[in-house]
């Protein structure tokens, strides 16, 4: 028997400047007649988030498969089950989506929560929980509300103990315009003489930035989307690790670089000039 449940949640947040509107809601489906259940959630309102993570506290015990639908990097231990979402779309909409086998008869509830920045502002906000009833009388999905859904009016910076990445996009430098050239033919030739030859310029493909490095989840972010760790690179700037891909004579073959990143499923990534 499969049995589809969604609950939808609104949640208003106000701040001095910006009114930001949030709406979740999880899709619960059982597998068949097992106790494993596809789980997808749905995040809106994200317009100008730079990122997020949302936590599910589910306990070890309970097995967790991943979805071939699901583009994040996940993370399971210490009976939580997180997602960082290190580029969020232009739309504003987030999906995640995976498989628990719940081993343990009767009913089981799974709080959410979810942390984002925007404007360099961090804040953390509870989600509707997730309960199943896994009894052998019983197939019924269901999704609880939470009694508290709006977050406070000041949101406090969320301390995490363990280290995890927190990944920051930047936004691509203008290149200001040429100054127009008035002097002689002569003189053309002569400064253009002395001008730099423009493949000393390099350029490359940033994938994210990370506030502490960590050659672990580099590794790991590699192997996922099938890339070669040779050809990355790392720059340190305002308290930042910027993690590259590649390095490349012309800003055309690093765009055509970024396309075949894409193609690969890698997103939220741009072409930098290397320094």
């Amino acid at each position: 028997m499969k049995n589809y449940i969604i609950t939808v949640l609104s949640l208003m947040f106000f701040q001095p400047i910006l009114a930001q509107e949030l709406t979740s809601n999880h899709s619960v489906k059982q597998v068949g007649e097992t106790n494993e259940y596809t789980i997808k959630t749905t995040i809106s309102g994200l317009e100008g988030v730079e990122l997020g993570k949302i936590e599910y506290q589910i306990p070890d015990k309970h097995s967790y498969k991943p979805s071939p639908k699901n583009t994040y990097f996940s993370d399971r231990k210490n009976n939580l089950l997180k997602f960082y979402l290190m580029a969020i779309p232009s739309n504003g909409i987030v999906e995640i989506e995976f498989n628990i086998i719940v081993n343990e008869a009767g009913s089981v509830v799974f709080p959410v929560q979810f942390q984002y920045s925007k404007n360099d502002e961090k804040n953390k906000i509870s989600l509707s929980s997730i309960a199943i009833d896994n009894s052998s009388s019983s197939g019924l999905v269901v999704n609880e509300q939470p009694s508290q859904t709006k977050e406070e009016e000041k949101p406090k910076e969320v301390v995490v103990k363990e280290k995890e990445p927190e990944v920051i996009l930047e936004k691509k430098e203008e290149k200001k315009p040429e100054p127009i050239a008035t002097s002689t033919p002569k003189e053309t030739q002569r400064i253009e003489s002395t001008t730099p030859s423009s493949t000393t310029t390099k350029y490359a493909v940033q994938l994210f930035a990370l506030t502490e490095y960590s050659q672990a989840k580099v590794n790991a972010y590699c192997k996922k989307h099938n890339l070669k760790t040779s050809e990355i690179t790392t720059e340190k700037g305002n308290g930042l690790v910027k993690v590259r891909y590649g390095k490349v004579n012309s800003a055309i073959e690093a765009q055509q670089l970024k396309e075949t990143l894409i193609s690969k499923g890698v997103t939220g990534v741009f072409v930098v000039k290397l320094p």
